[in-house]
């Protein structure tokens, strides 16, 4: 007789639809087509696919240029998914490493300005497929050295735009990125581009958080390019910068991971950046006694099958 309760986490955590999500990547090999299969964006397909990989741990399909190619534990769990819905349940019930974590639990994250719209949003979705019921704190103030308030458990992870050194941090990349250039729709002739002089002649809207947060790591690479842009305001907040940009001829440049989920949210339209700047690398760091905690180790593997999936 089948046995309803499930060892790692209760049913009512792992949405079933997800199922057909899964079997339509593996049918077509494509997220758009998986997506037109079912009704649905590439983007809720994608984020589909990101709660699958956190529920079976596992990266399930990888892109290639042939299309998404199933893993090996991929093409395991499709004849028990395809076949019935309890042996549904069952797969994404084996899935190892979930801690055991309740709301006393609090993950205090260190970020840089504007990366809490990038991973706390996933973080809390895979936390709730999962059934953890810790709670996330984003600090982006800096008014105290990270590597301080890791010293002394005031931050539990921190993510930065420079490796730490010291020696009994960890220190690993989360990814490279580059910069885009938010605009107002129509403010930028679609069917021309925007120029390296059209950049330098607008007025720019940049994330100024604090009075002595120097310059911003746009004009830094400007600078060391012997090149200037005319700043006209400077704000604290994404949300801020993106409704002057969606308001008005000036440009906001920024991350390009956040400018899309920006331009989504704010009706802006997106340029490549005009003139060639270094990219930046994001990392996350912590503190070595934190190593073997299981809720600081799926913390950690969370955020990077996070930025894998960005």
């Amino acid at each position: 007789m089948f046995n309803c309760k499930m060892s790692t986490m209760h049913i009512r955590n792992v949405d079933l639809n997800l199922i057909a999500v899964f079997d339509a990547i593996m049918t077509e090999g494509n997220l758009g087509a998986a997506g037109e299969r079912l009704g649905l964006s590439q983007s809720a397909v994608s984020h589909a696919l990101a709660r699958l990989r956190a529920i079976t741990g596992d990266d399930l399909f990888v892109r290639t240029r042939k299309g998404m190619k199933p893993t090996a534990h991929a093409v395991s769990l499709a004849g028990p998914l395809q076949s019935a819905v309890e042996l549904c349940r069952q797969a994404f019930a084996k899935r190892n490493g979930i801690p055991t974590l309740n709301s006393d639990r609090t993950f205090v994250i260190d970020l840089p300005v504007g990366f809490d719209v990038v991973f706390v949003p996933p973080l809390l979705a895979a936390m709730q497929t999962l059934g953890l019921s810790a709670r996330v704190w984003a600090n982006s103030d800096r008014a105290v050295d990270v590597l301080t308030d890791l010293r002394d458990g005031e931050t539990e992870l921190a993510l930065d735009l420079e490796p730490a050194k010291a020696k009994w941090i960890r220190c690993t990349p989360l990814y490279e990125d580059t910069f885009l250039v938010c605009a107002r729709k129509g403010r930028i002739d679609p069917l021309g581009e925007l120029t390296e002089k059209a950049y330098l002649a607008a007025d720019h809207v940049t994330l100024r958080w604090a009075r002595d947060s120097g310059e911003s790591p746009v004009d830094a690479r400007l600078g060391a390019l012997k090149l200037t842009r005319r700043v006209v305001a400077g704000l604290p907040t994404l949300a801020g910068c993106s409704t002057v940009a969606s308001q008005s001829n000036a440009l906001f440049t920024i991350h390009s991971r956040i400018a899309r989920i920006l331009a989504q949210r704010f009706e802006l339209q997106l340029h490549p950046m005009p003139i060639h700047l270094a990219p930046f690398t994001l990392y996350q760091f912590w503190h070595e006694r934190c190593d073997d905690d299981p809720g600081h180790k799926w913390l950690r593997n969370e955020l990077v099958r996070i930025a894998r999936d960005l």
